[in-house]
């Protein structure tokens, strides 16, 4: 199987499920809009953060499904790579496009406003209309991009792991991180705690100040993770089961 003939494979599958999950997402969103117009309120819209999470969970599904397959057709591993590299980049740019389009015309036609333009609202206020959309546009796209490639490289791990680590690691990970780590921290000397908020403390007000500076740290972690995906098909093991 050629580069041309995995690529096919992939997209159309990946595009038939990013298709799926839009349409209940603005069925979603209509519902919702419904409801805050029979009430004379009006709500936060946007679909950035939901979009986030089911491209970072496909990624996880792409990478066995299709590495698997690969191996299973002799495809070569960098052909593999590469496959599911412009997948993602085409799935990226596509939900880039339509949160851009739910971000800025969704406020026009639903009783919502935009999400993207509360999270940047001090950036959208001086920039024209112009820059505002390109902005907005760089953040979602490189922000799906960025959901994908992460998503590949926790398949990636996941690949290489037994049944039992694999259990070990989903549970281990969410309650080091929203348990252990807040304890930890809560503990930890006045001395560490200024250190790490003199760094996290710019860093978010640099995030924060536009969504161009947000899709360019996107942007850094999904060409480190990249980096690590092809690495982990390099090293991947052909499972037949």
């Amino acid at each position: 199987m050629k580069l041309k003939q995995m690529t096919s494979y992939i997209l159309k599958d990946m595009l038939k499920v990013t298709a799926l999950f839009y349409g209940i997402l603005v069925l979603i969103l209509l519902l919702f809009t419904l409801l805050l117009t029979m009430t004379t309120s009006s709500g936060t819209m946007g679909t950035g953060s939901a979009t986030m999470i089911f491209l970072f969970v496909l990624g996880i599904v792409a990478f066995y499904k299709y590495v698997k397959t690969g191996f299973t057709f002799s495809v070569s591993r960098r052909t593999v790579f590469l496959s599911l590299l412009l997948s993602g980049v085409v799935v990226a740019a596509l939900a880039g496009v339509v949160d851009t389009l739910i971000a800025w015309l969704g406020p026009l036609l639903l009783y919502q406003q935009g999400e993207i333009i509360i999270y940047f609202g001090e950036f959208f206020v001086t920039a024209n209309t112009f820059v505002s959309v390109v902005s907005t546009l760089c953040y979602y796209l490189v922000g799906a991009l960025v959901s994908l490639t992460v998503g590949y490289f926790v398949g990636g791990l996941y690949y290489r792991m037994n049944k039992g680590l694999k259990i070990a690691v989903s549970v281990g990970v969410p309650i080091t991180c929203f348990v252990a780590l807040p304890i930890l921290l809560s503990m930890a000397p006045p001395v560490v705690v200024d250190f790490l908020q003199s760094i996290l403390i710019p860093l978010s007000d640099f995030l924060s100040g536009s969504p161009l500076n947000m899709a360019l740290f996107f942007l850094l972690i999904a060409a480190v993770c990249t980096f690590f995906v092809w690495l982990l098909i390099r090293k991947a093991p052909v499972k037949v089961k």
